[in-house]
This record gives C-alpha cells, sequence and structure tokens, in this order.
C-alpha cells in the first residue's frame, strides 16, 4: 500500500491506495504513529484509492482514533465507496467517526465541527 500524505489547513491528508487488509494495516497505523510523533494530530483520510477493506483494516482505522484521541486530536474519513460505507453501517463504525463525501468538506469540518 502507498500513502500520499499532504498537508491542507493545517490538517494532514492521508491518501491510501489500494487495499486496507490484514497485509497492509500495520503500515497504516505506523504512518499515523509517524504523524502524531510530528505533532499533527488533525487527520484526514482519503478512502477514493481503497480498493479493499477487510476487519483488520478496519481495526487499524479504530486504533488509529483512538491513538489520536489520547493526544487530543481526531480522524476524519472521506469519500469512502458504498462498498466501505455498507461496512461502516453494518458494524456500526460509522458512530465512530466523522465520515465526510469529500476531502475539502472533512478538513473543513475541523474548523466547523459539521458532518456531512
Amino acid at each position: 500500500m502507498n500513502i500520499e500524505q499532504t498537508m491542507r489547513d493545517g490538517v494532514c491528508v492521508l491518501s491510501p491506495s489500494g487495499r486496507l487488509d490484514a497485509v497492509s494495516s500495520p503500515d497504516f497505523k505506523q504512518t499515523v504513529l509517524d504523524m502524531v510523533g510530528q505533532g499533527r494530530t488533525r487527520l484526514v483520510v482519503d478512502f477514493s484509492g481503497i480498493t479493499f477493506m477487510d476487519s483488520s483494516g478496519l481495526g487499524a482505522l479504530i486504533a488509529s482514533s483512538r491513538t489520536l484521541q489520547k493526544q487530543d486530536g481526531d480522524i476524519r474519513l472521506a469519500c469512502l465507496s458504498d462498498t466501505i460505507r455498507q461496512i461502516m453501517g453494518l458494524t456500526r463504525a460509522d458512530r465512530m467517526f466523522d465520515i465526510f463525501d469529500s476531502v475539502d468538506g472533512a478538513v473543513a469540518g475541523f474548523g466547523s465541527g459539521e458532518i456531512s
């Protein structure tokens, strides 16, 4: 898995591509830990490049969220496919995360607290 990192208005945007599964989830969690180590605790994950997510990927998201919350940070999710939205709904993980239709909306949501 490749994870691009960009900054937008003081928010770190992670754009992983490929599968978020048992093989790639340790790399994802390490990337989040690296961001926290750099003092970046407001993250948006752009799911537009994710083709598949399993329970390990969901676990990595939850673990990352907890890591960020301990640092008074937050993680927002953007651009989820219909399949991943269904996974989030079925597991009720959609109640744990702020989910946005766009990266811009997720970044802006840090300022307003709105969910779209």
